[in-house]
């Protein structure tokens, strides 16, 4: 059994990175404080901003952006289309729920019943209102702020009668589209070499994720058997070369590089060798020092190195076996 969630994911969370409404997909808000310039959200007025996701899905929660109303009966929604080019407007694939509105230039959040963004896929998204006619306004920040987050900003396209082709602006909202924290999964087998099964007690073999110095994920995979498959979970967003080391009990540190895609990611079978029950990182006569001062013991410490609960000539003979084996 792996723990779901680890202390550096818990301070992900807590951070930033992904705060208790989730991550960030995209968003200029923080980096443009000041309302200079606004559009109408006429339904002939189209403004969209476009933008392409990340290798992995992401599930949408809200869209935060600023408003101005005059018409407190057509008002506007967020709509999110795909297919939009220069002459097309594309296809509606979402639309969010309105929220209340209020007099002023305010900060609107718009939610949704649920919508899942497709990985490496360019969406636009708009402001607009249902009826024709200047019934409201989209603001701008100053300065001009590039969106960032996990997705990746495009432009900013316009029409201004729906017709006309689309142009690309300057001028971008002041926005967040903020989306679920998702995880991907790590899955595969953890092999306990010269073990009997099934253990006379489980062993502990701790496992821990880096990237490049960053410790990506840590936890623990409990074994009752020469092998045991595992599953990891971790943030969808971390992606590329990463190393994988197993460590614990008996047994030397296994280390091997794989590749995060977002998704799951099935990697072949880790093979731990055995016979390091003082935890050195090295097969040596400490070790079998330690199993022959621990002879005929009915144990479930590391000098039982084969887990079968009796510290015997056969766990001397394992630690003989791979005298001279070090961490990897």
């Amino acid at each position: 059994m792996i723990s779901p969630r680890t202390p550096f994911i818990s301070a992900l969370l807590a951070v930033g990175f992904a705060q208790a409404h989730g991550a960030v997909l995209l968003s200029n808000f923080t980096t443009s404080n000041s309302d200079t310039a606004s559009a109408n959200t006429d339904m002939n007025y189209w403004r969209t901003v476009r933008f392409t996701t990340p290798n992995y899905a992401t599930q949408l929660q809200s869209v935060s952006t600023r408003l101005a109303l005059s018409d407190f009966v057509n008002t506007p929604t967020v709509e999110f289309r795909t297919g939009q080019n220069t002459n097309s407007l594309g296809t509606v694939v979402h639309t969010m729920i309105r929220p209340t509105f209020l007099v002023g230039v305010r900060t609107y959040t718009f939610t949704t019943a649920g919508f899942t963004f497709q990985p490496n896929t360019t969406y636009s998204m708009t402001v607009r209102n249902a009826s024709a006619g200047n019934v409201g306004t989209w603001y701008y920040g100053s300065p001009i702020a590039t969106p960032s987050g996990l997705a990746t900003y495009i432009n900013t396209q316009v029409t201004f009668n729906g017709s006309t082709p689309f142009t690309t602006n300057a001028l971008i909202p002041r926005f967040t589209i903020n989306v679920a924290d998702l995880a991907q999964t790590l899955t595969g087998d953890l092999t306990l070499s010269d073990t009997t099964s099934p253990f006379a007690a489980n062993r502990n073999i701790n496992y821990e994720i880096k990237q490049g110095t960053t410790t990506v994920q840590t936890g623990t995979v409990v074994s009752s058997s020469s092998s045991t498959p595992f599953s990891i979970s971790l943030p969808a967003s971390v992606t590329g070369g990463v190393v994988l080391a197993f460590d614990g009990s008996s047994f030397l540190r296994e280390s091997r590089g794989i590749t995060l895609t977002g998704t799951t990611t099935p990697i072949s079978p880790t093979n731990l060798r055995n016979g390091d029950p003082d935890l050195s990182g090295e097969v040596d006569a400490a070790d079998i020092d330690m199993v022959i001062a621990d002879f005929g013991a009915t144990t479930s410490g590391n000098t039982d190195v084969d887990c079968s609960g009796e510290v015997d000539a056969a766990d001397i003979d394992i630690v003989i076996a791979n005298f001279g084996s070090v961490d990897e």
